[in-house]
């Protein structure tokens, strides 16, 4: 297992093995990295115009590729190393065979595609802390069995996150996109935010897409013509707030099995679509035995929010799941 180095500012070999002479490109970087490598990146990098950063390294359940961004010290703390692109069909394209880790990222640019767009074949890939903004089309596109950790796309003309089946979503944010987060199947997503994405006009213009088997606990969804839109069954939705649309749950489908617990609905025009199952509502059982709907609806004088113009989903220091500050349904999201 090899480390190798990224910086654009370099004017060593270029080769990669040092800073003084790290690769002074990602291209050229990648070219280079087989399975167990790790490359770490500091800086920015502009691409020209028209240029496709294809990624076709392939890692294994053993070995890893890992991509990482880090500061000007070369210390990975969380700061990301930034690509700026032109015209590019796609920022970014990992075409191999999974494995990859790809964390501190930030890609900019009014590319005409994708900002990350990987493959249906390559699977079991981590992202983290990836901030996508501005593509005309969907921000983060990925194959099977990803996961994502505190990702951040915004601006994009495109879903914010399009996954196949399996994924996992933790701590991600979408904001100001034509769509939100829409997967096939099987994904769960768990403390994500969606907000503002779409112009509001239909079941399109959504915060969550749920397919088949979906989990969502500890959400928020605000500011869509569909909060959560369900075209398929058996998903869960659970301790999640879902504010400020037009429908909070939409297209309930016909013996569709989705249950809802524990959720808090404030400021939709309608809390819910089409629901033609009356026992999705998950009820609890209270101690005379008598069935309450878990799931409360505009029960306060505002969507506690600290501040939703400014994407700060935290709730204020007041507000929990009912208001009242006395149970553990607070969310503590941010943006």
């Amino acid at each position: 297992m090899t480390d190798y180095y990224l910086d654009p500012a370099a004017t060593g070999a270029a080769d990669g093995t040092s800073w003084a002479d790290a690769f002074t490109s990602l291209y050229a970087a990648t070219a280079a990295i087989v399975a167990g490598n790790t490359l770490y990146c500091r800086g920015e990098e502009t691409v020209n115009s028209g240029a496709v950063l294809y990624l076709s390294a392939t890692g294994n359940t053993q070995q890893l590729i890992r991509i990482i961004g880090c500061n000007a010290s070369g210390v990975v703390d969380g700061t990301r190393y930034k690509l700026t692109f032109g015209t590019a069909t796609q920022a970014m394209t990992i075409a191999g065979g999974g494995w990859g880790y790809y964390a501190n990222l930030e890609i900019n640019g009014n590319f005409t595609s994708a900002g990350i767009s990987v493959n249906t074949n390559s699977r079991h890939n981590v992202f983290y802390n990836i901030l996508i903004d501005g593509p005309n089309s969907t921000c983060l596109s990925s194959g099977d069995q990803s996961r994502f950790y505190y990702c951040i796309c915004r601006n994009g003309n495109g879903n914010a996150f399009q996954s196949d089946y399996d994924c996992v979503y933790v701590g991600c944010a979408a904001y100001d996109c034509d769509g939100g987060f829409s997967a096939s199947g099987t994904t769960t997503y768990i403390n994500c935010i969606a907000h503002n994405n779409g112009i509001g006009v239909d079941y399109n213009d959504f915060g969550f897409r749920l397919a088949q088997d979906c989990v969502m606990v500890n959400c928020v969804s605000d500011g869509h013509y569909a909060g959560i839109n369900i075209p398929s069954y058996s998903n869960n939705i659970i301790g999640c707030r879902i504010t400020n649309n037009t429908y909070g749950i939409y297209d309930i489908a016909a013996g569709d099995g989705t249950h809802f617990l524990n959720n808090y609905f404030h400021g939709n025009t309608n809390d819910y679509l089409a629901l033609s199952q009356a026992n999705v509502k998950m009820p609890l059982i209270d101690q005379s035995g008598s069935e309450v709907d878990s799931n409360l609806s505009n029960v306060d004088a505002d969507d506690g929010y600290n501040d939703r113009s400014s994407d700060d989903f935290n709730l204020k220091s007041d507000r929990t799941y009912n208001g009242d500050g006395s149970d553990v349904w607070g969310l503590g999201l941010g943006s």
